[in-house]
C-alpha cells in the first residue's frame, strides 16, 4: 500500500480528470479580465501609484479569497461523507484519521490552490511598472499562501465536528473572523500609550497582509513580525488537521463498535423539539405545510445566533467608543470601524440567508423527500411559496436589527467631536441608505436564486457557492475600480464611478431574478426531477409573452412573482 493511499488516489483522479486545466484557464483569464479593468480606469497617476494601487488590490482580491476558500471548498467536505453514509465504509479498511483528513484535503483544495497559482503572475506585473519590489511580491505570495492552508484546515476541521453544512460554515466563519479580528484589537493596544499590539496582532492574516506589502526600510522590524505572523498561520492550519485527524480516528472506533444508547437520547430528544413546534406552529402546518417543514426541522442554529449578537456587540461598542472624548482623534476611527462592522453583519446575514435557502432544498432533492411532496400533492406554487416564507419569518429579527443599527451612525453624525463637513455626511448618508435597500434585494435574491441552485446543483456545498457568488461577486467586481480612484485620488470621477457600480449592481440583481424567475416558474418539476431545462428558450418565450401583455392588457406580471 502506498504512503497516504486516500491522497495518492484523489491526486491520481484530480491528475485524469483535466479539470484543473479548465480551473486554472478560466481563473487566470478572470485575473486577467481583473487587471485589464483595473488598469483602463481613467485616471491621472503616476506609473509608480498605479503599480502600487493595482499590486495592493489585486493582492487583496486574491487574499480576500484564500480567506473564505475554507467555506467555498472544505467545509462540506467530511459532511458530504457523513450524509451520504459513506464514512463508515472508509472505516472498514485499514485507513486511519489522518489518511482521510488528508485525503478529502487534497481532493477538495485542488481548485482552490490551481486558481491562486494561476492569478499569481498577475501580481508580478507590477513589478515592471516599478514601486513595487520583488521582496514585496514574495512576502504576498508566501502570505496568501499561508492564509490559504489555515482556511482549508480550519473548514476541514468544522466539517469534521460540526453536525450540519450550515455549522461548519458558521463555525469557520467565526474562527477566520476572531483571527481577523485580533488585528484590529491589536491596533487599539498598540495606540494605547506602553501597549504591544503586534503581539496580539501576529496571529492575524490581515496582519500578516498587511505586514508583507510594507518595504522593510519602512520599518526593520515589520520583516520580522511578517515571519512571525507566517509561520504562526502554517501552525495553526497543521494543529486543525492534526486535531481533525484525532477526531477522525475516534469516529473510526466508535463506528466500528456500536453506536450505544447515546444516540438513541439523541434521537429522541430531536423528537421531542419537533413535537413541541408543531404544537405551537399548528396554524402554520394548516396554512403553508412546506413552510412548517422547513422552520422545525430546520431552525436557526444556536452558532448563527452566537456569531451575530457577538458582532451587535462589537458594533454597539464601536458606536458607543465614538462618543468617548477620551480617544481625540480616534473617535473617527471608531465610527469607521462601526460602519465596518455594519458591513460584516450584512454579509454575515447574506451567507446565513444563502445556505438555508439551498441547504434544505438540496437535501430534500437528495434524500427523495422533494419527489414525495410533489407526488402527495405540495405542488410548484406551494414548495416555492413556503421555502420563501420561511427564510423570510427566520431571518426577520436579524434583518430588522441590522436596518436599525444602520441609523445609528447617521444620528452619531449629527452630534459633535467628529471633524465631519457636510459632502462627508451626505456620503456617509447615501451609503448607508443604499447598503439598506440592497440587503433586502440581495436577501430576497438570494432567497430565489438558492431555491433554483439546489435543484441545480449536486450538494448543498455546491449550491451554496453558486448562489451566493452569482448574487454577490458582480457587486464587489465593480465596487474595484472605485477603490482604484479612491487610491489614486482621482475624486473628480468618483460619483461617476459610485453611480455606475449602483446600475451594475442593480442590472446584476435583474438578470439573476429573472433567470431564476424562469427556472422556477417553467421548470420546477424538471430540475426536482434532474432532467434538463433550457432556461434560454424559455427566457425568450417569457420576453415575448410579457411584451404582448402589456400591449395586449398592460399587465407585466403575476400575482405570484
Amino acid at each position: 500500500m502506498f504512503f497516504l493511499p486516500v491522497v495518492h488516489r484523489e491526486l491520481l483522479v484530480i491528475a485524469r480528470s483535466g479539470a484543473m486545466g479548465a480551473v486554472r484557464f478560466l481563473a487566470a483569464l478572470a485575473g486577467l479580465a481583473l487587471f485589464a479593468v483595473l488598469l483602463a480606469t481613467p485616471i491621472h497617476a503616476q506609473p509608480q501609484t498605479l503599480a502600487t494601487v493595482l499590486f495592493q488590490i489585486m493582492g487583496a482580491v486574491v487574499f480576500g479569497y484564500a480567506m473564505i476558500a475554507g467555506i467555498l471548498h472544505t467545509a462540506d467536505a467530511v459532511g458530504s461523507e457523513k450524509r451520504d453514509g459513506t464514512l463508515g465504509l472508509l472505516f472498514l479498511t485499514d485507513l486511519r484519521g489522518y489518511d482521510v483528513v488528508l485525503g478529502k484535503l487534497a481532493s477538495n483544495s485542488m481548485r482552490a490552490a490551481h486558481g491562486v497559482l494561476a492569478v499569481v503572475p498577475f501580481l508580478a506585473v507590477p513589478i515592471v511598472f516599478g514601486g513595487v519590489s520583488g521582496a514585496q511580491f514574495g512576502r504576498l505570495v508566501a502570505t496568501i499562501a499561508a492564509t490559504l492552508f489555515l482556511s482549508l484546515s480550519i473548514g476541514l476541521f468544522w466539517s469534521v465536528v460540526a453536525p450540519d453544512f450550515r455549522t461548519a460554515v458558521f463555525g469557520t466563519l467565526l474562527v477566520l473572523g476572531v483571527l481577523s479580528a485580533s488585528y484590529a484589537v491589536g491596533w487599539v493596544r498598540w495606540r494605547t500609550p506602553g501597549g504591544a499590539g503586534w503581539a496580539l496582532q501576529q496571529f492575524s492574516p490581515v496582519a500578516a497582509f498587511r505586514w508583507a506589502r510594507a518595504d522593510s526600510f519602512q520599518d526593520p522590524a515589520m520583516r520580522l513580525w511578517w515571519g512571525r505572523s507566517v509561520g504562526w498561520l502554517w501552525t495553526m492550519g497543521a494543529t486543525a488537521l492534526g486535531v481533525s485527524s484525532i477526531v477522525v480516528g475516534r469516529w473510526r472506533e466508535r463506528v466500528v463498535r456500536s453506536p450505544g444508547v447515546a444516540a438513541d437520547a439523541v434521537r429522541a430528544k430531536a423528537r421531542g423539539m419537533v413535537g413541541y413546534r408543531q404544537y405551537h406552529w399548528a396554524a402554520l402546518l394548516a396554512r403553508q405545510p412546506y413552510a412548517w417543514f422547513q422552520r422545525v426541522v430546520r431552525p436557526l442554529p444556536a452558532s448563527f445566533h452566537l456569531v451575530f449578537w457577538m458582532l451587535v456587540a462589537a458594533d454597539l461598542a464601536t458606536f458607543v467608543a465614538s462618543f468617548s472624548p477620551g480617544l481625540g482623534t480616534g473617535r473617527d476611527f471608531a465610527l469607521v470601524a462601526n460602519c465596518g462592522l455594519l458591513w460584516t453583519l450584512h454579509q454575515f446575514v447574506k451567507v446565513s440567508v444563502a445556505l438555508g435557502a439551498t441547504r434544505g432544498m438540496s437535501e430534500d432533492r437528495q434524500s427523495g423527500a422533494l419527489e414525495l411532496l410533489v407526488v402527495s400533492g405540495q405542488g410548484r406554487d406551494e414548495i416555492i411559496r413556503g421555502h420563501r416564507a420561511a427564510i423570510w419569518t427566520q431571518y426577520a429579527l436579524p434583518v430588522g436589527v441590522v436596518l436599525g443599527l444602520q441609523v445609528m451612525p447617521v444620528v452619531r453624525m449629527g452630534f459633535p467631536g467628529l471633524q465631519a463637513d457636510l459632502f462627508s455626511f451626505f456620503l456617509y448618508v447615501v451609503a448607508l441608505c443604499v447598503g439598506a435597500a440592497f440587503l433586502l434585494f440581495d436577501i430576497d435574491t438570494l432567497i430565489r436564486a438558492g431555491l433554483r441552485h439546489a435543484l441545480l446543483e449536486k450538494g448543498p456545498l455546491e449550491a451554496f457557492r453558486a448562489a451566493y457568488l452569482r448574487v454577490m461577486a458582480p457587486g464587489w467586481i465593480g465596487l474595484l475600480p472605485c477603490v482604484v480612484v479612491v487610491m489614486t485620488g482621482a475624486f473628480g470621477v468618483l460619483l461617476f464611478w459610485i453611480a455606475a457600480w449602483l446600475g451594475l449592481c442593480a442590472y446584476g440583481l435583474y438578470r439573476v431574478n429573472k433567470r431564476s424567475r424562469i427556472d422556477l416558474e417553467h421548470g420546477f418539476l424538471h430540475l426536482a426531477a434532474g432532467l434538463k431545462f433550457d432556461t434560454n428558450d424559455w427566457e425568450l418565450r417569457d420576453d415575448f409573452r410579457r411584451a404582448a401583455m402589456v400591449d395586449v392588457r398592460g399587465n407585466r406580471g403575476s400575482g405570484l412573482w
